[in-house]
């Protein structure tokens, strides 16, 4: 059977972030082996991982100029663990909100 093509999606938005890896029972951790790398600890066995608060996860993330960018689901149609931690740029730039000033009348 020919696997489709699967679509990857960028966000620096922390609630999505954090959803996506619950939803997978995800935990936020640091990679001491790599320098403290982030990852999304998913249970894997082995040494090197930290696990941190959801808050110290972003607050390093921010820090970073990171994006998240992640797969909902595998070309199988599965559900997918796959993502990944890359440099921010122009397009993860967060819109500024319009700021309206009162006129006087």
């Amino acid at each position: 059977m020919a696997r489709k093509n699967t679509q990857k999606t960028r966000t620096i938005n922390h609630e999505e972030i954090e959803q996506w890896a619950r939803e997978r029972g995800g935990r936020p951790a640091a990679d001491t082996r790599s320098g403290g790398m982030l990852k999304i600890d998913f249970g894997e066995k082995g040494d090197g991982l930290v696990q941190m608060s959801w808050p110290e996860f972003f607050s390093i993330f921010d820090e970073s100029d990171l994006a998240f960018v992640y797969e909902d689901i595998t070309g199988d149609g599965e559900v997918s663990y796959e993502y990944a931690f890359v440099p921010r740029g122009p397009e993860d730039e967060i819109e500024e909100a319009d700021v309206f000033e009162d006129d006087a009348m």
